[in-house]
């Protein structure tokens, strides 16, 4: 029941065509479907949270970009859910440097690894959260 939110927000999206962003101006919001993402490995509505260029950082497949498109953030990801399909997935910390700037620490696991994911979300002039930073260590 309580993933039937974002799937009918998804559908909605994807019936009108809008994007993600295009609804994100709260960092509830976002930092929703962000773990919604990450506990369905669901690659193509993470990339869409992400900014334009994307600081993406994951340890276990060598990947260091220090600023790609989302889309290509979005697609390496894919990669990285059908090597490591999600098992759980938890905030562990979240906090704020600015009304304008959050981070977070999560933590993935898959069946037989685990990461920590660490994340930086800056409201844009657009008045939206977009995923800035994204960096999957493995624990």
């Amino acid at each position: 029941m309580k993933y039937l939110l974002p799937f009918c927000l998804s559908v909605f999206l994807l019936l009108t065509g809008l994007r993600a962003n295009d609804y994100t101006t709260d960092y509830a919001s976002v930092a929703s479907t962000i773990e919604y993402s990450f506990k369905k490995g669901d690659s193509a509505e993470l990339s869409l949270l992400m900014a334009e260029k994307v600081e993406l950082i994951i340890d276990s497949e060598q990947v260091n970009f220090n600023a790609i498109s989302g889309e290509h953030a979005g697609l390496i990801m894919a990669n990285f859910f059908k090597k490591y399909p999600p098992v759980f997935f938890g905030y562990e910390f979240e906090g704020d440097s600015s009304k304008n700037v959050k981070y977070s620490v999560a933590s993935y696991q898959s069946s037989n690894t685990e990461f920590s994911i660490y994340l930086l979300i800056s409201k844009t002039s657009g008045n939206r959260f977009e995923i800035e930073t994204m960096q999957v260590r493995e624990k």
